[in-house]
């Protein structure tokens, strides 16, 4: 949790310009607030790269062969983000096997020789994307 603040803090300071310009434009103040909650969202669940990494919950070193993606742990993650109250629902999709249904389950497991994985990176859509639906908000 400290961490995700503190980068988060760092992040603010460091783009005061760049938020002073939004709010020339016409950005409201909740707008902006909004963008810099769902950023650290992002860092909680991908974690940040550079001089100081911090992992997030889909890091590589969190999954090995076989472990389940437990819907309860990623729920608590992104609660945990200052600023969001709740998650609302979940989608999950598994590419080449499924298309986006529901994340009712408890977990979503997966075979012996597997390895969730889910990079976010829009040059390898195969290595796990991340869509996120912000609603609401002060």
């Amino acid at each position: 949790m400290f961490g995700i603040a503190n980068t988060l803090a760092l992040s603010v300071f460091e783009r005061t310009r760049e938020i002073g310009l939004l709010r020339a434009v016409g950005m409201s103040r909740k707008q902006v607030r909004q963008t810099v909650r769902w950023e650290s969202v992002l860092i909680a669940l991908l974690g940040t790269r550079g001089p100081v990494p911090r992992r997030g919950f889909f890091d590589p070193d969190n999954f090995t062969f076989g472990d389940a993606l437990e819907r309860s742990r990623l729920e608590a993650v992104i609660q945990s983000v200052p600023g969001v109250r709740a998650v609302e629902a979940m989608r999950i999709r598994r590419r080449g096997f499924f298309d986006w249904r529901p994340f009712a389950e408890l977990f979503y497991a997966v075979a012996p020789d597997e390895v969730i994985r889910l990079q976010n990176d829009a040059e390898h859509p195969e290595r796990g994307t991340l869509r996120l639906f912000p609603k609401g908000g002060a």
